[in-house]
């Protein structure tokens, strides 16, 4: 028998929309729901009571705590939407995902998000810790409710988070200095312009700058000027 995932692919729409078909819980264009229903049809699908009363009888909900995405700013707007999908995808199995932004130049944003998540009792957090201070804050919380949590983008060293999803920000800023560095010159000089106060505050940011500069102050004769 086919799986809700596989009519889903099928259909190319999300599994929560064929469960919304499945179940006729509305919200679905009527093209899209005669697609579905042809399809869930010709496979002769049928929805399995026993999965149907576990998805309702287990309710979770998971908090994602991540920066703003703007026209100046996109870095963030693919993630947001990645998490948007992927709550879609999980409805069907009775799990919800509460996602709010922050301003990530300012520690205070970070921490009134975080408390207003923290007000919906979530399961699980999703968090991107752009402040640590902040988020040393948030884990001791985190902790003392029992309530586990995983880092996105950034990965800080001495947290009990549960997985890490991004990239190694050092290793980044150290392979863009590999790259740019014209293996003809043995003596450069290199400017690197600060643009934005908190910096160090920002551990992505930071750790790539710091790959950056342990490349040319290991491997090439140069002066670095800040």
């Amino acid at each position: 028998m086919k799986t809700i995932k596989e009519i889903a692919q099928e259909a190319h729409v999300s599994e929560g929309t064929v469960d919304r078909v499945l179940h006729n819980r509305g919200g679905v264009s009527k093209k899209t729901e005669e697609k579905v229903k042809a399809i869930i049809k010709a496979y002769n699908f049928s929805v399995n009571p026993v999965a149907s009363a576990l998805a309702l009888k287990n309710k979770f909900t998971i908090a994602a705590l991540i920066p703003v995405n703007n026209k100046s700013d996109l870095f963030w707007k693919s993630p947001h939407l990645g998490i948007t999908k992927a709550a879609e995808d999980v409805k069907t199995f009775g799990t919800q995902v509460h996602t709010q932004t922050y301003n990530q130049q300012k520690p205070e944003s970070y921490l009134e998000t975080f408390h207003k998540l923290l007000k919906e009792q979530p399961s699980a957090f999703i968090i991107a810790p752009s402040f640590y201070n902040e988020t040393k804050e948030i884990v001791t919380i985190l902790e003392a409710q029992n309530i586990p949590y995983i880092f996105l983008n950034i990965e800080i060293e001495g947290f009990n988070n549960l997985s890490f999803v991004g990239q190694d920000s050092f290793t980044a800023g150290y392979i863009a200095a590999k790259l740019i560095q014209p293996k003809t010159l043995e003596t450069s000089q290199f400017l690197i312009i600060q643009s934005r106060k908190n910096i160090t505050s920002n551990n992505a940011v930071f750790k790539r700058i710091e790959g950056f500069k342990n490349y040319f102050l290991k491997k090439v004769k140069c002066l670095i000027i800040f």
